[in-house]
């Protein structure tokens, strides 16, 4: 896929009200007709994915809502809405994963991780409290098998989604791995995308409160 725009028209545009830089850049954007599923647990670097495909002009949305709350059941609903964006991340993603997957089949797909150790930290103290509604609720248990942190399940949990995800797209042609702790986020993204590397620093959304990263 030809990219249609480069680093200086997004260098250029940075600095435009964020709405009209977004409608403008949507117009040139080579993957507009494209999907990318972000595949990464949350406290993975997520939320600074999901900026870096603002920079990049991509319609993104950063916890999706692919679902409807059914008693105590989550179902997956997709709404036409959501046609709109090219880019979906965090943990609804990972709870209806295979539902994506099936409604998408050609999509890009990026694994965000983290070390074990870090990982746990972050979410010990990101999932101390309950969630804020029985939605938020029923998504943890659903992947962590707990409303709060507990740190034997959300070891176990890390380890088999390491797992899962090596096996299901072991053989798939459009994916990567992007490690927190890696320096340079922009080129296996950028190549993946088939864009060029913006003349921007790869965002760290939320570094000193890591909420959510």
């Amino acid at each position: 896929m030809e990219a249609l725009y480069n680093s200086s028209l997004i260098s250029r545009t940075k600095n435009i009200l964020p709405f009209i830089r977004w409608r403008y850049l949507e117009k040139v954007n080579p993957l507009k007709d494209k999907k990318i599923l972000v595949v990464g647990l949350s406290k993975t670097g997520t939320t600074s994915l999901h900026d870096a495909f603002e920079i990049l002009g991509i319609k993104s949305i950063h916890y999706p809502q692919p679902y409807y709350l059914l008693g105590q059941t989550l179902e997956f609903k997709w709404h036409w809405k959501f046609e709109r964006v090219q880019a979906y991340s965090d943990i609804p993603v990972v709870a209806f994963l295979d539902e994506l997957i099936k409604q998408y089949p050609s999509s890009y797909i990026i694994h965000t991780t983290r070390e074990k150790a870090s990982w746990l930290r972050s979410c010990e103290k990101h999932f101390s409290m309950p969630a804020i509604n029985p939605v938020g609720e029923a998504l943890r248990v659903k992947v962590y098998g707990s409303p709060i942190f507990d740190e034997e399940l959300f070891s176990e949990k890390y380890d088999r989604h390491e797992l899962l995800i090596a096996e299901k797209f072991k053989n798939h042609p459009d994916f990567i791995e992007i490690k927190l702790a890696q320096e340079d986020k922009w080129k296996g993204l950028c190549e993946l995308l088939n864009v060029p590397i913006p003349d921007i620093s790869y965002p760290h959304s939320n570094k000193y409160s890591d909420k959510s990263l």
